[in-house]
């Protein structure tokens, strides 16, 4: 876990030049301030702290000729990463200021034709597209798989590595994914913002979220996987006949459990071996979709799979804690059963759907514009869950009742998908744990989105700075969740990452300590 309480408390040590310097890090842009020079080799946080480099710190990287420095955001050399080959002014360019943790330092030695990692801030990047293979996933700049190709091995890949290899910033309108094989597109660079998978073959990349929006990628999985059954029986790694198989391994490996339609709580993925935070794979049946929840009952971020996917990547990999299987049938019946109002107190322009799932454009046809629902009304024995993403995503409200203002449940004017379902099909979820519309619940989880939710307000206002700790800290009641007092959301604050570009990252690893 990242220590990073009173960050700015700790200059960078200003060590003497050595004689023979490699690489040297600065706490500001422009290589400004003290600045500690390292020769070749691996170091930890601790090891960085030791020299006088405090994580999160480095903001500036002088690079001599013919060395390498690649910059981990996590400790370990894990988490996002990207390589440097010539000297970076400002890390800010690249999103990645004070945001190091860990780094290898390479001395210059003979290339193999290896892959480079992600890599940014170079000014000359050699154009060259790593050897096709089996094992690799081929993007395309056009759709039916035509103009500019890169083939990509298993790994993740910013735009600057993207650039590198021919395909240019939100290129990619189809892709070949061979069996046993993922791809993961990226709304934003660094593997960050809206994202989606499949492990099949995309003809045209058209329309949807990601039409022209990709920025980066990354490729999981082997051609070569196999399934390891419940049985223990191994085979080639398919779709489930029925429902959902999912794995506690990637490539379809360890514990597995077969999932038919209905609704999972963190109890009963326990009951049939799958442990809180432990899918790393799933097999989806034709026709068949699976919602993926961070949180317990349903709760949280969220992502729906229709396809195979053989390694989850990003926040979801080993994060699962509830899911929930279903049918992808667009509506169950043609009764309509739920009214979605323009205004609070179910006022202003209205539209009756029958049970079913909306996405964006299902809600589009039916004249129901994105972000414009204000209330809701619902027929007896039926609940809807509202998602504020267009893909049953991002964040979501389950209501069982009429529900006159959205406002309650922080979704006023934020619905853009929706699924209306019987509540007798989905009644394996107690009760007592099903979020009621206009009710306050003072749970953890609550708690945790309340205070997230308060100093997002900050950030909007471009107004979550050092300076305001104190009225952030009283005003959004950080002390009653430990998340946000332990210091970690503190320390980023005062080393000025409480902003709007780094907002969504920062929650993810403050509400997700095992992140950090």
């Amino acid at each position: 876990m990242k220590k990073i309480l009173g960050l700015l408390l700790l200059p960078f040590a200003a060590f003497t030049q050595m004689a023979f310097a490699d690489v040297s890090f600065y706490g500001q842009c422009n290589y400004k301030g003290p600045a500690v020079t390292l020769s070749a080799g691996e170091y930890s946080a601790a090891e960085l702290a030791k020299v006088g480099i405090p994580e999160d710190a480095i903001n500036a990287v002088k690079v001599l000729d013919g060395f390498k420095v690649t910059l981990f955001e996590d400790d370990g050399f894990k988490g996002r990463f990207g390589t440097l080959t010539n000297s970076d002014a400002c890390l800010e360019d690249d999103n990645f200021d004070k945001l190091v943790s860990s780094l290898i330092i390479e001395a210059p030695q003979p290339a193999f034709g290896s892959k480079d990692p992600a890599v940014f801030g170079s000014t000359t990047l050699e154009s060259k597209k790593p050897a096709s293979s089996a094992g690799s996933v081929t993007v395309y700049a056009d759709c039916n798989y035509k103009g500019a190709s890169a083939t990509l091995d298993v790994g993740d890949y910013n735009l600057a590595q993207l650039k590198r290899y021919g395909i240019g910033n939100n290129d990619i309108s189809s892709a070949k994914v061979p069996p046993g094989m993922s791809v993961t597109v990226f709304e934003n660079d660094f593997l960050r913002g809206d994202s989606a998978s499949t492990s099949n073959d995309v003809k045209c990349i058209d329309t949807g979220n990601f039409a022209n929006r990709i920025t980066s990628v990354s490729v999981s999985g082997s051609a070569s996987a196999t399934a390891t059954t419940s049985a223990g029986a191994t085979g080639n790694a398919v779709a489930a006949r029925n429902g959902v198989v999912v794995y506690d391994a990637c490539n379809y490996k360890g514990n597995s459990a077969l999932l038919a339609e209905g609704e999972y709580t963190n109890a009963q993925l326990n009951k049939l071996g799958i442990a809180n935070n432990s899918i790393s794979a799933l097999q989806v049946a034709e026709g068949y979709q699976v919602e993926l929840y961070i949180n317990d009952f349903y709760r949280g971020d969220s992502g729906t799979l229709a396809t195979n996917n053989p390694c989850l990547i990003g926040e979801y990999n080993n994060s699962i804690s509830s899911i929930v299987v279903s049918k992808t049938a667009t509506t169950a019946s043609s009764e309509p059963v739920a009214t979605l109002y323009a205004h609070c107190n179910f006022r202003g322009g209205s539209v009756q759907l029958p049970a079913g799932k909306y996405d964006a454009r299902a809600l589009k046809a039916a004249v129901v514009e994105d972000n414009s629902v204000s209330s809701i009304k619902l027929s007896a024995g039926y609940r809807a869950v509202i998602y504020s993403g267009p893909s049953f995503n991002s964040k979501s409200v389950i209501i069982t009742g009429d529900d006159d203002c959205l406002d309650n449940d922080d979704m006023n004017e934020q619905l853009s998908s929706i699924v209306i379902e019987s509540i007798k099909q989905n009644s394996s979820a107690s009760d007592n744990f099903v979020a009621q519309p206009n009710k306050s619940n003072t749970s953890k989880s609550d708690d945790l989105v309340a205070g997230l939710n308060c100093v997002q307000q900050f950030v909007e206002k471009k107004a979550c700075d050092a300076r305001r700790w104190k009225a952030i800290e009283s005003r959004c009641q950080l002390d009653r969740v430990e998340e946000l007092s332990d210091g970690y959301l503190k320390g980023h604050i005062e080393a000025g990452n409480c902003n709007a570009e780094l907002w969504d990252e920062l929650v993810r690893r403050t509400a997700n300590p095992r992140l950090r």
